[in-house]
C-alpha cells in the first residue's frame, strides 16, 4: 500500500441537545452562530436517502445545537478539537452556565484509510476545559482498509 492510501478524516463538534428551548436561544444567549442547528420534529438530516413515506414518518425527537470546527477533514485530532475549544472561548462563561442546564458533548469522528494511525490524545488543557464544560466526549472511529473498503469483521 502507497503512503497516499494511508490518511486519516476527522470532524469534531460540540453540542447541545435534549433542552425544550428553541435552538436560536441558545444562540441568542452566546452570541456564537451555530454550523447547525436542529428542532424535534424536523425531517432526519440524512432523510434525503429514504423513501416518501419515510421521511414522513422518521423526524429528529431532541432539540439540538452544534458547533463543528470549521478545520479541514485532514487536520489533525488534537488541532481540530482546540479550535473547536477556542471558537467556543467569547462566550466561555455563558456556555458554563447552559451546560448545568442542557446535555453538552464535544463528539470526534475519526475515519482511519489504509492502515494511518491518527493521533488520539487530549491534553490536560483540553480535559480541564471539557469538565468545565460538563461535556461528555465520545470518540467514533472507523477503521477502512482503503478509501473505498471498509475492513472485515469476523
Amino acid at each position: 500500500m502507497r503512503d497516499e492510501d494511508m490518511r486519516s478524516e476527522i470532524s469534531v463538534y460540540f453540542a447541545f441537545s435534549g433542552f425544550d428551548i428553541d435552538p436560536d436561544e441558545i444562540t441568542r444567549l452566546t452570541g456564537i452562530t451555530p454550523t447547525r442547528i436542529q428542532r424535534a420534529g424536523d425531517p432526519v438530516s440524512w432523510a434525503s436517502s429514504l423513501s416518501e413515506e419515510d421521511k414522513q414518518r422518521i423526524r429528529v425527537k431532541t432539540n439540538g445545537w452544534v458547533m463543528y470546527s470549521g478545520l479541514d477533514s485532514n487536520v489533525d485530532l488534537p488541532t481540530q478539537v482546540k479550535a473547536l475549544l477556542e471558537k467556543l472561548e467569547s462566550a466561555w462563561d455563558r456556555l458554563i452556565e447552559l451546560s448545568q442546564q442542557y446535555e453538552p458533548a464535544v463528539e470526534c469522528i475519526v475515519r482511519s484509510y489504509g492502515g494511518d494511525r491518527p493521533e488520539i490524545t487530549f491534553d490536560k488543557e483540553v480535559v480541564r476545559k471539557l469538565a468545565q464544560l460538563n461535556a461528555e466526549l465520545g470518540v467514533d472511529l472507523y477503521v477502512f482498509r482503503s478509501h473505498t473498503a471498509p475492513l472485515e469483521t469476523k
